[in-house]
């Protein structure tokens, strides 16, 4: 009876190892398709919160997956190191300089870039890249026939009249498909800090959240500054004219695991609109 209780407890703990090694190791891709252009289509790859995690030696794996997706446009919305073990950025710089050869990438900061100690070393490695960083400034472009313009909002940036400031002057600034690049979901609305969705914004790009780490009958169990059950987790959001969309991210940071919550590679279709 012993054997058989040891063997029952050995077959599930392996089985729980490969659950969790599956659920935080396997890439998933995630699909939205946005009439938004007046012409052409664009495609944009959307990553966050790699946290300096590694899928395959040098992220090949996950480079892999992302170059068949073909994009346009990659843009990475901050958390690319890990503020609390001083050194783990390394992989994440490799892998940001790598997307360069696939397509041109924006980068905005997140908050263990802003709040660790490293955002200098970070920027000396992503030096001469081709990285295109927007630190609350923005990059215009023209991509079979549609202009966007992209803006990145600074992770530090929790002033509502500067951050009000930067959206009316991107405004004024800007023409054609307007994105902002924003590491927290819960600035889209209902903050006390910023609602972007009261500018004349189109989309949103946000992360954070890790897709609420644990997923329940779809829902997140838990992110940072939103609480328990957060709205903001991942998925398409709209509110007054603007959508967001949150990347449940890559990697985790201070809870090691994600349940129900493989890391994903988002993908936007921009359209022409009907």
């Amino acid at each position: 009876m012993f054997v058989v209780i040891v063997t029952v407890i050995l077959i599930i703990l392996a089985a729980c190892t490969v659950f969790l090694w599956a659920e935080n190791n396997l890439l998933q891709v995630s699909r939205h398709t946005l009439p938004l252009l007046t012409e052409g289509k664009v495609r944009i790859v959307h990553l966050s919160d790699l946290h300096d995690k590694t899928f395959g030696k040098e992220n090949k794996k996950l480079l892999s997956k992302v170059k068949k997706l073909n994009p346009d446009l990659i843009c990475y919305t901050g958390d690319l190191n890990r503020r609390h073990t001083l050194g783990h950025y390394h992989n994440g710089t490799a892998f940001l300089r790598a997307l360069c050869g696939i397509a041109p990438t924006l980068y905005a900061f997140g908050n263990h870039e802003v709040m660790g100690e490293e955002q200098s070393a970070i920027l000396a490695e992503l030096e001469g890249s081709g990285v295109i960083l927007l630190q609350n400034s923005s990059e215009d472009f023209r991509i079979n026939g549609a202009t966007l313009s992209v803006f990145g909002l600074d992770a530090a940036l929790r002033k509502p009249a500067f951050v009000a400031l930067c959206m009316e002057q991107f405004a004024a600034q800007s023409s054609g498909c307007r994105i902002v690049l924003c590491h927290y979901p819960q600035f889209f609305t209902d903050n006390e800090h910023v609602n972007l969705s009261d500018y004349p914004v189109d989309l949103v790009l946000a992360g954070h959240a890790h897709g609420g780490q644990v997923r329940l009958f779809g829902r997140g169990l838990f992110a940072p500054e939103q609480g328990i059950f957060p709205k903001y987790t991942a998925g398409l959001h709209r509110k007054n004219g603007s959508g967001m969309i949150i990347s449940r991210g890559l990697g985790s940071s201070t809870f090691p695991f994600r349940v129900f919550n493989r890391p994903e590679i988002v993908v936007i279709d921009l359209t022409e609109q009907d």
